[in-house]
């Protein structure tokens, strides 16, 4: 048998094995178009019309919680100083956590920016933020501290190379480190203005509120941390 009519043969041999395949594709095809063009008849707009209504039948929406932060009576609460004071934020589950913010001041782990949001006089800046933040719980415990007093130990910062924060100076550092070894600090309560049920609008005040406090150990913590 010459080497032409092996080649020849291995050639046919190619060509059917194609030309099988070819078949097994086109059958496929087919059938893929069939059930798509059945597919496409059953989900006609009607049905789809019908599916759709009886989805939101079924769907059960959770209500959203009232939310009066926004009252111009509660945002006077909050801004209404923010010339003369700095304003942070921050949102508790708890009300009980809330009132004892109050008696014993704002604790806070490292760094006060962790949980705490300044706020500016803009609206739509607070309705972000309390938005970003409400799934943390629905009061909202208001901080404020006098722009003199934080304005004073921002100048001493800026005359060194430490990262530390005014809020640092200004509050009482635990000698105790919590289980993540971060330093544990204490915001007096005379920074704390008071706290808001952001779902009926009820303000707490803090009678002892003073944002022009300035505390004894601050230069102390000055000349430690600094």
């Amino acid at each position: 048998m010459s080497t032409e009519f092996i080649i020849i043969l291995i050639l046919f041999a190619y060509i059917a094995i194609l030309h099988i395949q070819l078949n097994k594709k086109t059958n496929l095809i087919e059938k893929l178009i069939t059930k798509q063009n059945q597919l496409s008849s059953e989900l006609s707009n009607d049905s789809i019309s019908l599916l759709l209504k009886k989805l939101q039948k079924e769907k059960v929406e959770k209500p959203s919680p009232p939310n009066k932060l926004f009252d111009e009576d509660i945002l006077r609460f909050i801004v209404g100083d923010i010339n003369k004071h700095l304003i942070f934020i921050h949102y508790t589950k708890e009300e009980s956590v809330a009132q004892r913010i109050l008696v014993e001041g704002f604790r806070f782990v490292d760094t006060f920016y962790k949980t705490a949001e300044p706020v500016t006089n803009d609206k739509l800046d607070l309705i972000y933020k309390h938005y970003l933040h409400k799934y943390f719980g629905k009061f909202v415990i208001l901080i404020g501290i006098s722009k003199d007093v934080y304005n004073k130990y921002l100048k001493m910062i800026s005359q060194s190379k430490k990262l530390i924060n005014v809020e640092q100076l200004i509050s009482k550092k635990s000698p105790i480190l919590d289980e993540n070894q971060d330093e544990v600090y204490l915001l007096p309560p005379q920074y704390i203005k008071g706290y808001i049920n952001s779902e009926t609008g009820e303000i707490i005040d803090n009678l002892g509120f003073d944002p022009y406090f300035d505390p004894p150990f601050a230069i102390s913590n000055a000349e430690e941390m600094l």
